[in-house]
């Protein structure tokens, strides 16, 4: 894991010399870190490294809700170029654990983490057990990728672990969301309109699920952009493998950000 992280932080340190527009750069992001009822949270490191994609040193603001200390919590520091430039959250901090994993969309303590910076940097999240070596590392995309349409599914987990998603409004905008979640043979088990509280601190949507299969699609429309974000606490590392199990580590935590549906002009 520790070389896979040197790996991507070089990578994206020399993309963003060369491409310094791409779709993950941005000066304003929202995210938040997914997990559930880890029996171990004390191994848990979650993180995220600024990386500015310019020869310069780069001021970087991230604010988020505090679940110890019940506030807002507001960090201002300078990103320097080709630095890692890694900040560490706790488990109990940005975790909110409790909720019934039914397939049904609940309220849920503010998760996101809100970043803004005075010049274009990226993002990539690191969520870790120390212990295990179990974890995933992924790009953070700007708000830019919000969008109002997403339809995807998500890995399939070994048996009775969780699949969660995060529906996260930008800041200072709420939003009215419709969540449909469609099971493995094409029947509803949701249907159901959120709403999420645009207000840094308030209320955001999680959709915990636990699956027998291989997990149901999720088709989400809203009436403002939003970003989502999907995991799996314990994603199933055999199922596309038709031998015998290649190791005994046979799940792996894995997060992403489904992308938006496109649009094409199918009458001309």
């Amino acid at each position: 894991m520790k070389i896979l992280a040197q790996i991507v932080i070089i990578l994206s340190l020399t993309l963003g010399t060369i491409y310094a527009t791409s779709d993950t750069d941005g000066t304003e992001f929202v995210t938040s870190f997914l997990y559930k009822n880890a029996p171990d949270p004390q191994n848990f490191e979650f993180s995220l490294y600024f990386l500015p994609t310019t020869n310069t040193t780069t001021s970087v603001t991230y604010q988020y809700w505090s679940i110890i200390n019940s506030q807002m919590v507001k960090t201002t520091f300078a990103a320097k170029y080709k630095d890692s430039n890694k900040h560490i959250f706790a488990y109990n901090d940005v975790i909110t654990d409790g909720h019934y994993s039914d397939g049904q969309p609940k309220n849920m303590t503010d998760p996101r983490i809100y970043i803004t910076s005075t010049a274009p940097i990226k993002v990539i999240a690191r969520v870790v057990n120390l212990v295990t070596k179990q974890g995933d590392m992924y790009l953070v995309p700007s708000t830019l990728f919000a969008s109002t349409k997403f339809l995807f599914k998500l890995p399939e987990p070994v048996l009775g672990k969780e699949q969660v998603v995060h529906l996260l409004a930008l800041p200072n905008r709420d939003v009215n969301a419709q969540v449909i979640v469609t099971g493995p043979q094409g029947h509803n088990l949701v249907n159901q309109t959120v709403k999420l509280n645009g207000a840094l601190g308030g209320n955001q949507i999680t959709l915990p699920i636990t699956t027998i299969d291989i997990g149901p699609s999720i088709y989400i429309s809203s009436d403002k952009p939003i970003i989502v974000i999907g995991a799996v606490i314990c994603a199933n590392l055999n199922t596309f493998n038709v031998n015998a199990p290649s190791s005994n580590n046979t799940c792996d935590y894995a997060a992403y950000f489904p992308q938006q549906i496109g649009t094409w002009d199918c009458t001309s």
